[in-house]
């Protein structure tokens, strides 16, 4: 998934680090071949319910994020996303400004530490190296597991 309909080069992670596979450059990357990408509002049929999105794609989330902001707005659903702003910066784009994006459109922003969601700021996403937030419309209690 990406902002447009297209072409990208896909770097492949190593062998034993493929999760780190990306359409940003990698240091040590095992291959690159072409993908084609989409928006997921292209891909979605306006009927097609999303109730959760979970976002990992090393660095190109703002670019996922800007392809279904149609669906975002309509559905709102629920999206658990990894933050890492060295990453994004490969893009252009920043842990700021991305969590910005989701809580300009109505979003509350909590950060996922063990069992606990931490209310956060926008103004912090870049305050932490890596990390998982929820993006979601309701308030959320912070939860401890006992």
């Amino acid at each position: 998934l990406s902002n447009s309909a297209g072409e990208h080069l896909f770097h492949e992670g190593p062998p034993g680090h493929k999760g780190l596979s990306s359409l940003r450059a990698l240091d040590n990357e095992a291959t690159t071949f072409s993908v084609k990408t989409m928006p997921l509002d292209d891909l979605l049929a306006d009927e097609f319910a999303v109730n959760l999105i979970k976002i990992d794609v090393e660095g190109a989330e703002q670019l996922v994020v800007d392809g279904m902001r149609r669906l975002l707005t309509r559905q709102k659903p629920h999206i658990v996303i990894e933050v890492t702003d060295n990453y994004l910066a490969a893009f252009g784009h920043n842990a700021v400004a991305l969590c910005r994006s989701l809580c300009d459109m109505g979003y509350r922003m909590y950060c996922i530490e063990d069992e606990v969601l931490i209310p956060m700021e926008p103004e912090y996403a870049a305050t932490i190296t890596q990390y998982n937030a929820l993006f979601t419309w309701k308030d959320v209690p912070a939860v401890r597991r006992h």
